[in-house]
């Protein structure tokens, strides 16, 4: 159902502060998302920690080891393996 009356410039006085509000909201979060977008981007340039030879950050005895020639094994029964 819609309002018997309507006239906009009696609404649009009657509505000013709520919606000044809104836009002051949305402009303060656009303000907020610029800033942490410029942060982001800044920080994104400094370099990190730096690795060790090997490439791992971490415990050096929990290193895999070098797999040189991996064996083919079946997909559908894992515990077999592919004659070539």
């Amino acid at each position: 159902m819609s309002a018997p009356q309507t006239n906009i410039e009696k609404q649009e006085r009657r509505h000013w502060g709520p919606l000044a509000g809104i836009a002051l909201g949305l402009a303060f979060v656009a303000v907020l998302f610029i800033g942490w977008m410029v942060w982001e981007t800044g920080n994104g340039q400094e370099p990190r920690e730096a690795t060790p030879e090997g490439g791992v950050i971490g415990n050096d005895q929990a290193q895999s080891p070098v797999v040189t020639d991996p064996v083919a094994t079946d997909p559908v029964d894992p515990g077999t393996e592919i004659q070539n």
